[in-house]
């Protein structure tokens, strides 16, 4: 129930126009695809992470917020993924960091 909360919540930012690049509203909607899969396989986990590399450097911050809040809930987020957004300003990294179960002790030191 939550989950498509978070969903409708991007997707009525994105037809507001509230979301100003298009690589930022592909990024949102593939990442509202990817967390709406309940248990994805590691084709689709490793096709995600190659589309969020590919786009994550033109996204824009109130995307990027968006995108930190679905993907720390979610348990498939590739740990790559999660250090990246980790590493960014607080606004974007606080959920990463508050309820991400895919970084663990050593990875948090290592972001301190």
């Amino acid at each position: 129930m939550r989950q498509s909360s978070i969903r409708q919540a991007s997707f009525s930012r994105l037809a507001a126009g509230q979301l100003s690049s298009r690589r930022s509203d592909i990024l949102l909607a593939a990442t509202d695809t990817f967390c709406n899969q309940s248990r994805p396989d590691k084709t689709r986990i490793d096709q995600y992470r190659e589309l969020f590399y590919s786009l994550i450097e033109d996204t824009a911050e109130p995307a990027k917020k968006l995108i930190a809040t679905a993907l720390a809930r979610h348990y498939y987020t590739p740990r790559q993924v999660l250090l990246y957004l980790a590493m960014e300003e607080a606004a974007i990294a606080a959920p990463i960091l508050a309820y991400s179960k895919g970084l663990g002790q050593f990875d948090l030191l290592q972001i301190i």
